[in-house]
Formats: structure tokens, sequence, C-alpha cells
């Protein structure tokens, strides 16, 4: 194994795990194969051992049978447990209001998360009493929308008779986002304001249909959902500050994670802060221990930990993503950035190196991401390059200032004129995500890849440079998958 494969424990553990788990999913509400396929595995895994004597083989199983036993349980728990059903009369909180699509989630305490959709004054915060139609959402991996709402806590869908507000009561994290929504709106359009509120905070609700459109044609949906970009530049702020202040790195590491962590769940932990906080603190405490990092073990570690502790992330198309388009960049960026950065030094050089970085940034971040977004989107946007070479330095001024600007005008209102400043270069970003989106073909409707998107994704682990088998069986066995990849898509 070791001769064939640049071998990771890590790594392994993690694709043992999100196999159990997703296996568990699919097989979920048949009572004898969750009882039969653990029992198998575990006993293969123990008849491997025993006649190839590899301790990597029972471990690697044990950990599947592990994680199928955990996804049956949790997906039990969660569906099985007491509902509500038919008209009830409720007393909820308002947790998000969705201005795009008349969404509302409430919840309630013993309730869990309820999904309503319905035109309405509602607020954060805002105490109703809640008077209609409840239904108990299932789970099913193949129903998108059923599997959608399992990932996002919701228990059930609504129908309202009569809602009405008895009062307000918003959590402290609500009332940090009211206020500054309110003083952004005080200094700047409301779509340039929804931008904002959606870069820092991942609140997508004010978002008109016209500009998450537009976005999602020049491929820039991914910026304005809060992510590691955003912890990226986040931790890039903060430990720039302490280490100017000479503060020591243990230290250091710790402010910074509890400052992440804050912003995590002031937005809500949505699985790509999860993964890039995971990342940041793995990064910078191999870092103190003076050992080299790996970030495909990094990778793998943060993907362990978010699917061990909570299977049902798995199963989120948002998590899926984001692991996804860092698999990418870790397999290919490097080998495709150095074929510019072994070319001769000089000035012309050093003027292509930054684009064309961000360009392999793209690129690469796409490779397993697009089956992903053909089969749950349907879309493809063939200048999500462009734009992000357009916006991405736009972006990495402009969220240190808005987050500069949030956070000083929440000690201070008068501060929030700084938003007058900032929202010139925001018009800046709707106007090239308009007009990228405005080309031809920049919204392209595809369908999902289906059995292609195992052959694809395949092709590209054999080609990454992790595998490490000789040329002369590595050629063969990618062009062999490459052609199997098109006839399938071309004749199934």
């Amino acid at each position: 194994m070791k001769r064939a494969l640049n071998f990771r424990l890590m790594t392994f553990m993690a694709v043992a795990l999100c196999a159990g788990v997703a296996i568990g999913g699919l097989i979920y509400g048949s009572i004898l194969l969750s009882v039969l396929i653990p029992i198998v595995s575990f006993a293969v895994g123990i008849l491997l051992s025993l006649l190839l004597k590899k301790r990597r083989t029972i471990v690697l199983l044990l950990f599947f049978t592990f994680s199928l036993g955990v996804s049956v349980f949790v997906t039990s728990i969660v569906i099985s447990r007491p509902k509500l059903s038919g008209e009830q009369t409720l007393s909820l909180r308002v947790e998000q209001v969705n201005e795009r699509n008349d969404n509302v989630v409430l919840s309630g305490k013993g309730i869990g998360r309820i999904s309503l959709s319905c035109k309405n004054d509602l607020k954060e915060g805002d105490l109703v009493s809640f008077r209609g139609t409840l239904t108990p959402v299932g789970f099913s991996y193949a129903d998108s929308r059923e599997r959608y709402l399992f990932t996002k806590g919701i228990s059930y869908t609504a129908k309202a008779e009569t809602i009405s507000v008895t009062g307000s009561d918003p959590s402290f994290f609500q009332k940090i986002r009211i206020k500054s929504r309110a003083v952004m709106l005080r200094y700047m359009d409301k779509e340039d304001a929804a931008i904002c509120m959606s870069l820092v905070f991942g609140d997508k609700s004010m978002l008109s249909s016209e500009t998450a459109e537009e976005t999602a044609g020049a491929g820039l949906a991914h910026v304005f959902a809060v992510s590691g970009l955003h912890i990226g530049f986040l931790a890039a702020i903060v430990s720039y500050l302490l280490k100017k202040c000479r503060v020591l790195p243990v230290p250091r590491l710790i402010v910074t994670i509890t400052i992440l962590l804050l912003y995590g769940v002031l937005t809500g932990f949505p699985a790509g802060i999860k993964r890039a906080v995971i990342m940041f603190f793995i990064y910078e405490f191999s870092t103190i221990v003076a050992r080299k990092n790996d970030s495909l073990v990094t990778l793998s570690a943060a993907v362990f930990l978010i699917v061990l502790t909570d299977p049902k992330e798995l199963f989120d198309i948002g998590f899926l993503m984001s692991a996804g388009s860092v698999a990418g960049i870790v397999l290919f960026y490097r080998p495709l950035y150095s074929i510019v950065a072994k070319m001769p030094y000089g000035a012309a050089k050093r003027l292509l190196m930054y684009p064309y970085g961000l360009l392999c940034v793209t690129v690469s971040a796409n490779v397993f991401t697009l089956p992903l977004s053909f089969s749950s989107f349907g879309v493809f946007t063939p200048y999500a390059a462009v734009g992000n070479l357009l916006v991405l330095p736009v972006l990495s001024v402009v969220f240190p200032l808005i987050f500069v600007a949030v956070a000083l005008s929440l000690l201070y209102g008068g501060f929030g004129i700084l938003f007058y400043a900032i929202k010139y270069p925001i018009i800046a970003v709707r106007l090239f995500s308009s007009v990228i989106s405005s080309w031809p073909g920049a919204r392209m409707e595809v369908s999902g890849l289906g059995v292609a998107a195992v052959l694809y994704v395949l092709f590209f682990v054999v080609a990454g440079r992790y595998l490490l088998i000789d040329k002369k069986y590595k050629i063969p066995l990618c062009g062999a998958l490459a052609l199997s990849t098109v006839l399938t898509v071309l004749f199934l």
C-alpha cells in the first residue's frame, strides 16, 4: 500500500467514516440491512486482518462499522422522536426571516425548528402565537428537499391559519445582527446592505432574487455564503494585529480561536466555518510545536471530526462543497501553479503570478465540486474564474473593512458612517456580477452526472499527486477512466 499510495491513516479513517455514514443514510429504514451490514463489515475486517496481518485494515473497517451504527442511531433519534402533527396552537420565537422567498424559521422549547412559508412582517427575535397545521419532516437521501431540511435541523413544515406577534425577545447574537443591519441601512441602499450582511453574517435574507441570480451567474455564490474564505480573512486580521502587539504564539492562537468560535456562533456555524476553524487550529498548532503541516491530513481531520460529531453534516451540500473545494485545492493547486512558477523569472512573471494564482485556486477548487453543482443546482457557470479574478481582490480589502465597521458601530453608532465609503466597492462588486452574468451562456442548465460522477471523481483521484503508482500504469488507467466518464455521460 505504501508503494502505491502516499499513505495517511487519518485520510483513510475519514474516508471510511464518510462511506459508512453515507451507506447508513442509504439503508435507513431497513432494519435487516442496518444490522447485517455492520456485522458483515466487522467480520470481514477481522478476517482480512488475520489473513493479511494488516492492522490498518481492521482499524478502518471498525471505523466503517462504527460510522454505520452512529448514522442509523442519529437518524433514528431525529426521525423517530415524538412528533406533533395536524392542527396546533403554539408559542414560538422567530429565528430567521428570508424576505426573498417569504420563508420564516420558528423554534419552540421541546418542539424544534419549524419552516413556515408566508408573507408577513415578522422580525428576528419576535415572540409569536401560532395556530396552524404542522407536517413532520422525514428523512430521504433521494429527496433533496427533505435532505436539506434534515441537515438544517428543521423538524416540521407548517401552514399558518393565524400568527400574531406577542412580544420581542431577541437573543444576544440576534441583537448584534439587528443593530448592524439598522446601521448599514442608514448609510447605504438596501441591496448594498444585504451584500454586507451576507458577507459578514452569512445572512442572505435581504438579498433580492435579482442579486442572487446575478451573483450565481457570475460564479460568485460561494462568496456570499459565510465559509472558509471569511474565516481566512478574519484569522489574518486578528493574527496580524496580535503579532504587531508582540503577543506570543500560544496566547495568540488561543485569542484567535476564541474570536473565530464566537464568529462561528454568530453566523450559525455553517459547515464551511467548522471545517475552516478546525483546519486553522491544526495548522497553527503544528507550527507552534514545530511539526510540518500536511494539508491533506489537516482536511481529513476536519472532515473526520465534523462527521463524527454530527453525521447529518455529510448530507449537507454546503459541507460537501466546502470539503470538495479544499480537497481540489490540496490535490491540484500546486501542480497547476508550478507550471508558470517554473518559468524564467522576470517582470512579466511577477505581474502574472497573482492573477494566475487566483485562476489556479478557482480551477482546482471546482474539480470535485462540479458534479455536486450539476446534481444539486443543475447549473454550470463557465465564467466563475473571471468573476473570482475580478471580485476576490476587492473583497480581500472590503471584508476586513466591513468587519471593522461592524465592530466599531456596535460600540458607537456614529462609526456607521464608515459604511458610506464601503458601499462604493460593494457597488463595484454588484456591477461586476451583473456584467458577467449577462454574458452569453453564463448560466448553462445541466443535468446530474449520475454514475459518471463516480468515474469523474475516480479519474481525478488517480490523476492526483497522492497516488504513487508508476506512470506506465497511471496514464492508461486515467485514460480508461476519462473515456468511461465520457461514454457514460453520452449514452447513459
